[in-house]
């Protein structure tokens, strides 16, 4: 019974390890290493261009994405979910720490950031998978003021097609 808790224990700490908003900044090789400490599978993936990685955690629910500048630096994490419980208490802690702004962005409205100098920055996107359903994803995204011009031209990219 005591390795089974164990086992469980360290489970839990590792997909919470992935989801702790830390990869701004880092190169390809430091991120692939965190994200290999996790149980679920990962890939490289392009996305509007960009190169970018892709976390699935191991119950499929919760993706991790990371994107990369020219640079092969981190410059945007999103992670997308469909459990609500998860995405509350993350933006909980997020929204009651100085160092985060969060908010919630509708990017056919809403086309201009707010971007603070030397925080990080969360947006929140709920969507719909399917009108008829009831569950959404959440898209939680994360970013640094340092890194403001790669996330301008990543959401042009992506928004004004």
């Amino acid at each position: 019974m005591k390795k089974l808790l164990l086992i469980i224990l360290v489970f839990i700490v590792s997909i919470e390890t992935i989801y702790s908003q830390d990869f701004l900044g880092k190169n390809k090789v430091e991120v692939k290493a965190k994200f290999s400490e996790g149980a679920g599978n990962g890939d490289f993936i392009k996305s509007f261009g960009y190169e970018g990685y892709m976390y699935v955690s191991p119950n499929l629910r919760d993706m991790v994405i990371v994107i990369f500048n020219n640079k092969g630096i981190c410059f945007l994490e999103c992670l997308v979910t469909k459990d609500k419980k998860f995405i509350d208490s993350l933006l909980y802690n997020y929204c009651n720490d100085d160092n985060y702004k969060v908010y919630q962005i509708n990017p056919s409205v809403n086309k201009k950031h707010e971007f603070i100098e030397g925080k990080t920055t969360m947006e929140l996107v709920v969507e719909s998978n399917n009108p008829a359903m009831v569950n959404a994803m959440y898209h939680l995204y994360s970013f640094n003021s340092k890194y403001k011009q790669d996330v301008i031209d990543y959401f042009d990219k992506k928004y004004n097609k």
